[in-house]
């Protein structure tokens, strides 16, 4: 590029320089720095902060950047920062994903942290965030969960099964929701049928999945997918003391989020219930593998070896 600034560019760099120019101007939008922001967000929250200043030079309209740079504040520390961006995003365009990040940010660092939350604004901003897009799973789910924690079970309740009824996107994390306020009440048949509902719409190895876009498209989110298979073997191994039933619910989470440690345990846990040492232990192994730092999947190890007379293990 320096050559080609100083005149000395060949015609085939020249060329180059027109069809970079044209795929340049075909993109409205900051998407490619939000993407590129989000990858670095995972090991380097100051490079992702940069990534997405560079965006918002480029592209001070695009609400998506704003937010997406909130949200990178917010984790720093920075909530004065983080509250601004948010606000200059829903300034820009209303949107369900930055309405869901205030209200959050709200409900965990309140503007008045001596009186707390402001409740009565983190629900205006939840029931506006569903007046923009009907469709939002994760405003049900964190509504859900709010009024669930306000000790309101039946609006809780609503919140999740209007979610579920009007075939929401990222679906797994609503029946997730509900299945939990089932169990905080101990209904654990109720909260099992749900749990089963959910995982029903996204079928297993056969490859046999519901054709209905939202519920498909949902397949990106696998990481709540598991959460469903994990909570229902929980009940089948822990409530219902059926191993072979919790074995074949774990099967088909696997097959949605195949390096998922707590799935992985669960496994180690339900062979070991049946006697099966040696599968058991390549579970284990295997949990273990997929996280290191998983504490639990370290104790029930040496548990089942403890308990199998291997004291050096």
């Amino acid at each position: 590029q320096q050559r080609w600034r100083k005149g000395v560019g060949t015609h085939q760099q020249r060329n180059h320089q027109r069809r970079g120019d044209t795929m340049a101007n075909q993109v409205e939008d900051g998407r490619l720095f939000n993407a590129w922001a989000k990858l670095e967000s995972k090991t380097n929250l100051g490079e992702a902060r940069r990534i997405l200043r560079m965006g918002m030079k480029m592209y001070p309209k695009d609400h998506a950047l704003l937010q997406a740079a909130g949200n990178i504040e917010e984790r720093r520390g920075n909530v004065t920062a983080a509250r601004d961006l948010y606000s200059a995003s829903l300034h820009i365009e209303l949107s369900a994903p930055a309405l869901i990040a205030y209200a959050m940010l709200e409900l965990r660092s309140p503007e008045d942290v001596a009186k707390g939350p402001n409740i009565a604004t983190v629900r205006k901003l939840f029931n506006e965030a569903l007046l923009i897009d009907p469709k939002h799973g994760p405003v049900y789910n964190a509504f859900g969960n709010l009024e669930r924690r306000q000790g309101n079970v039946d609006v809780a309740k609503q919140l999740y099964e209007d979610g579920i009824n009007a075939n929401c996107t990222d679906a797994s994390s609503v029946f997730h929701g509900l299945a939990k306020l089932h169990l905080s009440l101990e209904e654990v048949e109720e909260a099992r049928s749900v749990l089963q509902r959910g995982l029903a719409l996204f079928g297993g190895g056969s490859g046999n999945h519901s054709n209905n876009n939202n519920y498909v498209s949902s397949r990106g989110r696998k990481a709540n997918v598991a959460f469903l298979a994990h909570t229902l073997a929980l009940i089948e191994l822990n409530w219902n003391n059926n191993p072979t039933r919790a074995k074949s619910v774990l099967e088909q989470g696997l097959w949605h989020c195949a390096s998922s440690s707590q799935l992985l345990l669960a496994m180690a846990l339900s062979e070991s219930r049946l006697g099966h040492d040696s599968a058991a232990r390549s579970m284990f192994e295997k949990s273990l593998m997929a996280d290191q730092c998983h504490a639990q999947a370290w104790q029930a190890f040496g548990v089942m070896e403890m308990r199998a007379g291997n004291f050096k293990a």
